[in-house]
């Protein structure tokens, strides 16, 4: 696997067993976008690996994940989308939709 990742870590596939591991800590491993991006990412790499026949997410630290971080400001142009959605900086709820559609719906 050649991909790095700065909020997650994607383990080497182990008898089958590929581990995803979630890596903010200092966060209580509060999801921000750029791991929505990191995880789909790493979900995309077992998938596509013949050698995995599980995927396992798993955390660092004692809290498996507090939820969404609501402090992450990071613009969605910051990132290649991966879905088809469109309109992510429109005005109001269209704009807030078209977002939330990209990050947890894909």
């Amino acid at each position: 696997m050649s991909q790095t990742f700065k909020t997650i870590r994607y383990e080497p596939v182990k008898n089958g067993v590929a581990r995803i591991v979630i890596s903010r800590d200092e966060a209580r491993n509060a999801q921000n976008r750029e791991m929505t991006y990191e995880l789909n990412s790493a979900f995309d790499l077992a998938a596509q690996d013949n050698e995995v026949n599980v995927i396992v997410l798993a955390a660092d630290g004692k809290h498996f994940s507090s939820g969404h971080d609501l402090r992450d400001r990071a613009k969605l142009s910051e990132f290649e989308t991966v879905g088809t959605w469109g309109g992510f900086d429109l005005p109001g709820s269209e704009g807030s939709w078209a977002v939330e559609a990209e990050i947890y719906l894909g």
